[in-house]
C-alpha cells in the first residue's frame, strides 16, 4: 500500500523534487474528493445525469466514509510518513 501512495503522490509532484506537504494535502484532498470522471465510473448515474455529482459526493462521505475507518486513518499515517 505504501509504494502506491508513494508513487501517486510523485505524480503529483511534478518538479522531481522531494515530496511537500502541499502535495500530501493534494493528494488527500482528491482522495475525499474525486475528480468528475472518477464519480462517472464508479456512480453511474452521474454519467446519465452530471448535476447529480456533487450529491453524490456528499452521498460518499456521509453514508461511506466511515467504512473502513482502519484503513483509511492507515493511508492518513502512510501519507505523513512519506518524505520523512
Amino acid at each position: 500500500m505504501k509504494n502506491g501512495i508513494e508513487n501517486k503522490l510523485r505524480k503529483l509532484q511534478t518538479d522531481g523534487k522531494e515530496i511537500t506537504i502541499w502535495t500530501k494535502a493534494r493528494y488527500l484532498f482528491q482522495r475525499v474528493f474525486p475528480d468528475a470522471e472518477w464519480m462517472k465510473e464508479y456512480y453511474p448515474i452521474c454519467k446519465k445525469h452530471p448535476c447529480l455529482i456533487p450529491f453524490c459526493v456528499a452521498y460518499r462521505l456521509v453514508f461511506r466514509g466511515g467504512r473502513n475507518l482502519n484503513s483509511r486513518v492507515r493511508e492518513v499515517k502512510m501519507v505523513r510518513k512519506i518524505g520523512k
